[in-house]
């Protein structure tokens, strides 16, 4: 897998797109129409409406909590279960916003912000983790 350079100061979302699919940064910008990149980041669910109309289907483990209230998850994060995440963390503790990040099945983390290779204990936090399966030929994709 290729890392991909965040080209904008919130395209965090973007880039492990980019990775993930092989779409180029551009266009995958481009599919999400309306938004600054510079100003905006797009959500967690706009991760998985990417992904789901270009061939992939996702599995989210979600916050390391079940539910509002419920006992915090442990272990967590939890270890890798696809070949491929996309996570959202956060990078130190006051962080204003999360940043998207690629895990690897190995526990090789690819971050938009940086070339070198990181692990998911370099962040203070992640707060899911996506799971994404191509459902589709390469050649059927979009």
């Amino acid at each position: 897998m290729i890392r991909v350079q965040q080209q904008h100061a919130k395209g965090c979302g973007p880039a492990a797109l980019a990775m993930v699919t092989g779409i180029p940064y551009p266009e995958v910008c481009a599919w999400f129409k309306g938004i600054d990149f510079n100003k905006d980041g797009i959500h967690p669910y706009g991760i998985d409406a990417f992904l789901v109309e270009h061939g992939y289907a996702t599995a989210r483990k979600g916050m390391y909590y079940a539910y509002i209230g419920s006992p915090r998850r442990e272990p967590w994060p939890p270890v890798p279960f696809a070949d491929v995440h996309i996570c959202e963390v956060r990078v130190y503790e006051n962080a204003p916003i999360n940043h998207f990040v690629v895990l690897l099945r190995d526990g090789t983390v690819l971050d938009p912000l940086g070339d070198e290779r990181r692990s998911l204990a370099d962040f203070f936090c992640v707060h899911n983790m996506v799971g994404v399966y191509s459902v589709v030929d390469d050649a059927a994709k979009p």
